[in-house]
C-alpha cells in the first residue's frame, strides 16, 4: 500500500488517498502527484498477465531510462527488474 510521506503532515499510518493529496490552498494536485497519476494510467493500460510481462518490463525500462537517466536498470534470469 502507498503511504504518505512526512511532508504531508499526516499521521504516519494514515492511508494515502487522492483526496488527501490535494493542495489545501489551490484545491489542485501538486505536479508530482499528477505525474504519478499519469504513470499509473499508462501502467494500467498494459496487458501483462502472469507469465507474460514482457510489455510491462519494456515500458518500465523505457520510462526509467527517460525519466531517471542516472538509474541503473538490471534484470535477472526470470525477468525481474532491479
Amino acid at each position: 500500500m502507498l503511504r504518505k510521506t512526512k511532508s504531508y503532515n499526516q499521521p504516519k499510518n494514515e492511508l494515502l488517498t487522492w483526496g488527501n493529496l490535494l493542495d489545501e490552498e489551490s484545491g489542485t494536485f501538486p505536479y508530482n502527484t499528477l505525474r504519478i497519476m499519469k504513470l499509473l494510467k499508462e501502467l494500467f493500460k498494459i496487458y501483462s498477465p502472469s507469465g507474460n510481462e514482457k510489455k510491462m518490463r519494456k515500458f518500465i525500462k523505457w520510462w526509467v531510462r527517460n525519466n531517471i537517466p542516472e538509474a541503473t536498470i538490471k534484470t535477472d534470469q526470470t525477468g525481474n527488474i532491479y
